[in-house]
């Protein structure tokens, strides 16, 4: 089992924003209309052309500034047939696990015990913080980055050159980190009914307090992924048969005053939200999903985006697109919100071992997680 106590390391030098702000307001049921309408929605941002951004149309399929569309810039990758391609940033020390954004800068956590970054237009990579452990989850906000150990169930205080010791913030095992509004919020998977989830204010003198405990009085219940915005928060959880997904207010909940969005839910259980939507991984049983409900009405409908997606393991979205990685297969993908064209998925990247994924208004982060992997960006769609 995954776990760690997490972290913080103040960065002065650095403006950080929040690498999972990403939630939006577009979403809806995989209706029959939407589906057809969706369909042809990759095609028609292709057709669309921008008055901000004049081009030569004959030149769409191989223009960097003009890929497949005018106005479509490939933020640095090649072009081919109006395709933007990949481009590596940066080469990971260890293998390269978590990943988080900041204004200028890319945050990675890698296996060999570290919390790495570089600029987002690619350079080489500093070191944030060296731990004895490895480096599994991350977090950021404006001023601190907060992550948490594999493994690592006692008190641990990484140190950092420039930013000055780290400081303990919650010494039992996390599964999922998320900041928002000042506030760290932390899923932690212990033994019998101790799991839960804690709301931990900022340094300098972080205090946490659980939200949510012992889910379901099940001895086997972990708590998963956690994702907030100003609505509330979702977060999942694995008991010892299936798996669940939750919503609770910022204000909190217990036991019962938890909505059950999704029950049976699979594994793995990595989330993301948007406004009107949650989406989530499921790789029960080895054939990977991708499930979505919209945050009203999640006991009525669950969809399923795309059904057999290998091994889906990170997750993000917008307020156009839901993007994902398949780590079996080596393929970074995107489909709109209302569902994917009938031709399936876009696949953005392909290549390599994609673990974590993370956005900005322009581009899609992930990492290649193999020994000495690399951090890659290409285009949104």
């Amino acid at each position: 089992m995954l776990g760690g106590c997490g972290l913080i390391i103040g960065i002065p030098d650095h403006e950080l924003l929040d690498s999972d702000a990403n939630a939006g307001d577009a979403g809806g049921d995989a209706t029959l209309d939407a589906v057809v309408a969706v369909d042809a929605s990759f095609d028609a941002k292709k057709d669309a052309s921008s008055d901000a951004s004049p081009c030569d149309a004959a030149n769409l399929a191989t223009d960097p500034a003009n890929c497949g569309r005018c106005g479509h810039d490939c933020v640095g990758g090649g072009c081919v047939t109006g395709a933007c391609q990949a481009v590596p940033l940066a080469v990971s020390a260890g293998t390269p696990v978590a990943l988080a954004l900041s204004g200028t800068l890319v945050f990675w956590t890698e296996s060999a015990g570290a919390v790495q970054f570089a600029p987002k237009d690619g350079g080489n990579a500093g070191t944030l913080v060296t731990t004895t452990n490895d480096v599994d989850r991350l977090a950021v906000d404006s001023t601190y980055a907060y992550y948490s150990l594999y493994n690592q169930r006692v008190p641990f205080q990484g140190l950092d050159a420039a930013a000055g010791a780290g400081t303990l913030l919650f010494v039992q095992p996390a599964l999922g980190l998320f900041t928002h509004n000042g506030y760290v919020y932390v899923s932690y998977s212990g033994s019998g009914n101790t799991s839960g989830l804690y709301l931990c204010t900022a340094p300098p003198n972080p205090v946490c307090n659980v939200i949510i405990s012992a889910l379901d009085g099940n001895a086997g219940t972990y708590f998963q992924d956690v994702k907030v915005d100003d609505a509330g928060f979702v977060f999942s959880s694995s008991p010892n048969v299936g798996g669940a997904v939750w919503s609770c207010p910022l204000a909190g909940c217990t036991g019962p005053g938890a909505t059950q969005l999704a029950a049976n839910a699979g594994t793995q259980l990595n989330l993301a939200i948007t406004a009107k939507d949650v989406f989530w991984v499921d790789t029960d049983g080895g054939a990977g999903r991708m499930q979505h409900c919209t945050r009203s009405s999640c006991q009525l409908s669950i969809t399923t985006l795309a059904p057999d997606e290998g091994v889906p393991r990170g997750i993000a979205a917008d307020e156009t697109n839901v993007y994902w990685t398949d780590f079996a297969r080596g393929r970074v993908l995107a489909c709109p919100l209302g569902g994917c064209p009938k031709a399936g998925p876009l696949v953005l990247a392909e290549g390599g071992a994609p673990l974590a994924i993370a956005l900005d208004s322009t581009a899609v982060y992930f990492t290649n997680g193999v020994s000495g992997g690399t951090i890659v960006r290409v285009a949104k769609p």
